[in-house]
């Protein structure tokens, strides 16, 4: 963005599943468990070539929902975790700023702000507890006139090490590096959209 511009948003967002993984990456099958997101996010032009960027999860909400046996009517009963989620906060870098290709650089550092370990039955998290870093390469193309424009982006997540403290506990967990890549095609058809 240019010196004083930026983008802002605020989301919200829902997911429902069948199952998750524990911290061990098994995966656990259940009947309902929820998240719900509200999420701050904003890139602002320090100068001409340097942006920095927020995504701020304010409010998660982690849910498992109760259980109930069909063969006797047994309950499990719910459970539920309010509480921030892991932060990002980064820089991006604009490389090569030519009016149709345009070559950038981005570093996010993750904050362990979430809770990792959460709720009665301590398997609820809204964030991993660890701290990260991810680098990135962006690479766009916009094909004005038509408002058509394509990004590619690849590169490397960094992930630490995190304690899970549970009650009967406390226990370390590894998490792995990953190579992150994607692309994203995108459409304006007016000033609104």
């Amino acid at each position: 963005h240019k010196k004083k511009e930026g983008f802002f948003k605020l989301s919200q967002s829902f997911i429902r599943a069948g199952s998750f993984y524990n911290p061990n990456g098994e995966v656990i099958d259940i009947t309902t468990t929820s998240v719900y997101s509200t999420v701050a996010y904003g890139e602002y032009g320090i100068n001409d070539g340097l942006t920095a960027i927020l995504n701020a999860p304010i409010f998660v909400r982690s849910t498992i929902n109760n259980q109930e046996s069909t063969v006797d009517g047994f309950v499990i009963p719910g459970d539920e975790l309010n509480a921030i989620g892991d932060i990002q906060l980064g820089l991006k870098y604009g490389i090569l700023r030519d009016r149709a290709f345009v070559l950038a650089a981005s570093g996010m550092l993750k904050l362990p702000s979430g809770e990792n370990v959460g709720g009665e039955t301590e398997l609820l998290q809204t964030g991993d507890g660890a701290w990260g870093f991810t680098g990135l390469v962006h690479a766009s193309y916009s094909f004005y006139p038509v408002p058509l424009y394509f990004n590619l982006f690849g590169g490397y997540q960094w992930r630490g090490t995190a304690d899970l403290e549970y009650e009967a506990g406390t226990e370390t967990v590894d998490y792995d590096d990953a190579f992150k890549w994607g692309a994203e095609l995108g459409w304006t058809p007016n000033e609104h959209w």
